[in-house]
């Protein structure tokens, strides 16, 4: 048998009860955290400007049609994810057109971007 209950810090604890070959009883059990809450956006930041709530359609289609940078806006950062493999590679690959050194600090500035970390930021 399989029972979850919320813990007084707000954690997840599972127990299991699994019966053994020999007839035995093992019970296991467990504390999960809960996965963050996932956040919407109070606004967002334009070419300097700072929207609250939605976009204006116009700003909206400015970023999507003609690529205008646009910065979302949130109470904490959004929870960031691994790059995967394939971004890895694609970071990774140069075909030999830079020395070492170079090539080292293109991938770490790359990795940077991709995360969201620039220049002053």
């Amino acid at each position: 048998s399989l029972k979850a209950h919320w813990t007084d810090d707000k954690r997840i604890g599972v127990v299991a009860c699994v019966t053994r070959p020999d007839g035995g009883v093992h019970l296991i059990q467990t504390i999960i955290d809960p996965p963050p809450p996932v956040q919407e956006p109070w606004g967002a930041c334009v070419s300097g400007r700072v929207f609250v709530g939605a976009l204006p359609e116009h700003i909206r289609k400015l970023t999507e049609d003609d690529g205008l940078p646009i910065q979302l806006l949130y109470t904490a950062p959004p929870q960031r994810k691994p790059l995967t493999d394939e971004e890895i590679d694609a970071l990774a690959n140069n075909n030999g057109t830079v020395d070492l050194v170079t090539w080292w600090r293109q991938l770490a500035r790359a990795i940077e971007a991709a995360h969201g970390i620039k220049e002053g930021a």
